[in-house]
């Protein structure tokens, strides 16, 4: 079974010889509700990896029959049940509401793989994070909703959305994109917009659909994972997608407006716990359910959000004039900044953000270009050319070469 598991042999023959069948969830519901207390009468040791989807996939039809199914079987003692799970939180969670003994093998998940530095922030603040250069390398994202993958979609460059393919919005390029990720384990090196034109791609945004069900390896580039969604299930499962060490794992504190209607008790209370987590390193709660996923203690979190006026100007240069990465030397051209109506709205912008703690009249150009590259830490270029028949001097706002960058104090910080 091991050398199976392991992939060394694929012949369904050898598992049969020896007696041991392979099911899916729904496979073995349909058994239950055809054979009633006979399914799987002659087996004695019933296995469910991935055991956790059967509190947590609530969307896989009648999972509830097999957990009542499930509960017979145990307290039957006719059969042996060993669940396999990463994610033991939701189960201790559900425990008592199941109403079944469970006898713990291990007191923790054994992780083979970690990530070397952890990030605790808000939504609003990941596309700074990755256009500012925080995040080097390539970057997965899970979302809890698709409205909020568009939303970050717009405004990080080289970015494109896959969702379920059962939802509506569901499309060609995400189904060739899950195909490739399936098959090579990595990331395709470019994406398709809607009128057929490749880009790079540097950041996958999904939703939960891609939780679980795919590996990537370290050949992939992908060094950063960030979870918009708190609890230890969806953090673990994600980041677990990484069969390697990675460098960065952020998790952001994300309003979900659904939640106002149908709040799921075990995500809630996995929020509440993180947003104590983020006000106050001492309460650490949260962090020990995920400990083992880094590499450093509850204090080597980094934990910072950007002030709603920075985000709201980050969001303006990035979809306005940050030049996106891979973009040729004729396309950057209309990124240049020469214009004095364009160099106005920047002003104006900023203004308007409350950047400068100083009247409007006295902010120019050239203090917002140095406060993006000393405070934000933009990388700003300048230079002269001949433009509709003028020479003039232009600022161009390019994407980084990963060269190291340091975190500075552009956010208000939540401590040190």
């Amino acid at each position: 079974m091991l050398q199976y598991w392991n992939g060394l042999e694929d012949d369904e023959d050898i598992m049969l010889k020896h007696g041991i069948l392979l099911m899916t969830y729904d496979q073995l519901i349909d058994a239950v509700q055809t054979a009633g207390k006979e399914v799987l009468g002659k087996v004695k040791i019933l296995i469910l990896d991935e055991c956790h989807a059967l509190f947590s996939d609530t969307f896989i039809t009648d999972i509830k029959l097999l957990r009542f199914w499930l509960r017979e079987v145990i307290y039957g003692g006719h059969k042996t049940v060993i669940g396999l799970s990463a994610t033991t939180g939701i189960i201790d969670y559900c425990e008592n509401e199941w109403s079944v003994p469970i006898n713990r093998l291990n007191t923790k998940p054994v992780i083979g793989y970690q990530a070397k530095q952890m990030i605790c922030t808000d939504f609003d603040t990941i596309p700074y994070l990755i256009t500012a250069n925080k995040l080097l390398g390539k970057t997965i994202i899970m979302c809890p909703s698709v409205k909020l993958c568009r939303t970050l979609e717009a405004h990080i460059p080289n970015s494109t959305v896959v969702i379920s393919p059962h939802n509506d919005q569901f499309n060609a390029e995400m189904s060739r994109i899950r195909d490739y990720i399936a098959q090579y384990e990595e990331l395709p090196a470019c994406y398709y917009d809607d009128v057929g034109v490749a880009h790079e791609l540097d950041v996958l945004i999904t939703t939960s659909t891609f939780r679980e069900g795919f590996n990537l390896r370290e050949t992939s580039g992908v060094r950063n994972v960030v979870s918009c969604m708190t609890d230890e299930l969806h953090v673990t499962q994600f980041v677990g997608r990484c069969r390697y060490n990675i460098d960065k794992l952020v998790v952001a504190d994300t309003f979900v407006h659904s939640d106002n209607f149908k709040r799921n008790p075990y995500i809630y209370a996995s929020q509440q716990r993180f947003k104590a987590y983020m006000a106050n390193k001492e309460c650490a709660a949260w962090f020990q359910a995920i400990s083992h996923l880094v590499a450093h203690d509850a204090y080597g979190t980094k934990k910072f959000v950007l002030g709603s006026d920075d985000v709201r100007f980050i969001n303006y240069i990035n979809s306005h004039w940050l030049v996106p990465k891979g973009t040729s030397g004729e396309t950057a051209k209309k990124f240049r900044i020469w214009r004095d109506q364009d160099k106005q709205a920047i002003v104006n912008m900023a203004a308007e953000c409350r950047l400068f703690p100083i009247c409007k009249s006295k902010v120019t150009f050239v203090k917002v270009m140095t406060m993006l590259n000393n405070t934000f830490g933009y990388e700003i270029e300048q230079g002269r050319a001949m433009i509709e028949g003028r020479k003039h001097t232009y600022r161009l706002i390019v994407s980084f070469d990963e060269d190291e960058m340091c975190y500075v104090p552009a956010f208000k910080t939540i401590c040190d």
